[in-house]
């Protein structure tokens, strides 16, 4: 074993023994200067395009439902890779926790975070030839369509509720069953408008609506004027997307067909919900007290029911 100062004396003759090497000459090894100025120019370029890219779609976040395990910008394709990790409820004895792992892309699309939809690009390349007129905006529509069945989603789940025992509200019952076969119908007629146009048909993941525990978490109090209150934002969200496609059907490239349909069909009905929507919503807040609110909840039910 070699004492301190006899490994001292050792260290400093081997630091005179190698030669020293020129940063700039052939000897050196490291990556140059100026080819790590090249990489890192190179991928803040890349990283300026995808920021441009999703700057429409704002701050990623990820949806309930979901325990973020990782989530990282891939900034080649402009997409967010995501691993989960939900809980297994299902195992027979919950002391043993484990826990599902999965695997999600999120992309963004029409200004929205989405799921990028298997067959996209396929089903984008195969659109009716023969059939097919000037395509305006058929993004528009595939998302419209979407929008429709997430918002149909969340009056059935409120309609749930309502249906509940313990609540037993039925005419709110047949109000929101109503909303959710109208969307669901509008749905429907669109579907038929795209393969009329001989444009191509893009499903995208229905998400999974929270409503229902809103209510739920709300039992006894004013469920009534809540599930108005969420319907009306439902109701207005769909009317609004609606507005803009239509904004851009009537601009250049025009489409008067297609802003038609809209007009007729999914707007006219959205504007006269909103308004009906919105005084039964005025009617629940003019009850301060509690117990007056139950007793006007009531006799709205009973009008709800015819």
């Amino acid at each position: 074993m070699l004492g301190g100062p006899k490994l001292l004396l050792l260290l400093a003759v081997l630091v005179l023994l190698v030669p020293l090497t020129d940063p700039r000459g052939s000897g050196n090894t490291r990556t140059k200067p100026k080819a790590r100025s090249s990489l890192r120019a190179r991928s803040r370029s890349k990283f300026g395009n995808c920021q441009k890219k999703i700057a429409g779609c704002g701050e990623f976040s990820l949806s309930d439902g979901a325990k973020k395990t990782k989530c990282k910008l891939n900034k080649r394709n402009c997409m967010f890779y995501c691993r989960f990790s939900c809980k297994d409820k299902m195992r027979k004895y919950p002391s043993s926790t484990k826990f599902q792992h999965k695997k999600d892309v999120y992309m963004c699309l029409d200004n929205e975070w989405q799921l990028p939809p298997r067959g996209y690009c396929i089903a984008e390349s195969y659109p009716v030839q023969e059939v097919r007129q000037s395509s305006t905006y058929p993004e528009r529509m595939n998302t419209l369509i979407k929008k429709l069945l997430t918002s149909g989603y969340s009056y059935l789940a409120m309609a749930s509720f309502y249906r509940r025992a313990d609540v037993a509200l039925p005419g709110f019952v047949k109000l929101m069953t109503g909303l959710f076969e109208k969307d669901q119908n509008f749905a429907q007629d669109l579907i038929s408008y795209l393969q009329q146009r001989g444009e191509s048909l893009h499903l995208h993941d229905i998400e999974r609506s929270t409503y229902y525990e809103d209510l739920v978490l709300h039992l006894g109090k004013r469920t009534g004027k809540l599930g108005l209150e969420r319907a009306l934002i439902e109701t207005k969200s769909v009317n609004e997307y609606v507005l803009e496609t239509i904004n851009q059907a009537s601009s250049h490239p025009a489409d008067p067909h297609r802003r038609h349909f809209l007009e007729d069909g999914v707007l006219d009905y959205k504007v006269s919900t909103i308004k009906r929507l919105a005084l039964l919503l005025h009617r629940l807040e003019t009850f301060p007290d509690l117990e007056e609110y139950f007793i006007g909840e009531y006799s709205m039910d009973l009008e709800l029911r015819e």
